[in-house]
């Protein structure tokens, strides 16, 4: 399970996500859909360990990422690249983009 609480990340004194919450259960598939700097991006490196959020609590199956990056199975604990958390994102017309989150 995913849960995200009060996620904000700011560069500089742009606010990237202000105030998201959202929780995703084991092996639900979901769709993240939004306008071009609406924070997609900058969601999916806070999930992979990627970035450190300002604000706000981000678990991993009750792991807090932020205090234990290195004990959530397949967090890059602030190495760029692929995480496990968002994994199979797959073209789906128009776009759009899905992902299920393991």
């Amino acid at each position: 399970m995913i849960e995200v609480r009060g996620l904000t990340k700011y560069y500089g004194e742009h606010a990237a996500i202000a105030d998201l919450n959202f929780s995703i259960a084991r092996g639900e598939v979901i769709g993240f859909l939004g306008l071009n700097g609406a924070g997609k991006s900058t969601t999916l490196k806070v999930l992979g360990c990627v970035l450190l959020p300002t604000a706000g609590v981000v678990t991993v199956d009750g792991i807090d990422i932020a205090r234990d990056p290195h004990e959530v199975p397949g967090c890059n604990a602030g190495i760029r690249g692929v995480s496990r958390v968002a994994v199979e994102v797959e073209p789906h017309g128009g776009g759009r983009r899905t992902g299920r989150f393991a």
